[in-house]
């Protein structure tokens, strides 16, 4: 019957090997692209209002 659907863990080496590894990476990566977009809207906080009203006067 297997084991209900429920996921085993991995067999661990003593490196950690790929999962560590892809953890980390992604880790990383979205820790450099929320600081890239924090330090956007603290730089520019009215830039999207800016926008709305340029557009509200189009209209």
């Amino acid at each position: 019957m297997g084991n209900g659907g429920i996921a085993l863990p991995r067999r661990k080496s003593k490196e950690g090997g790929w999962p560590v590894f892809w953890i980390c990476w992604n880790t990383a990566w979205s820790l450099i692209i929320s600081g890239i977009w924090v330090a956007t809207i603290v730089s520019h906080p009215d830039s999207e209002f800016v926008e709305v009203q340029a557009a509200r006067r189009q209209m």
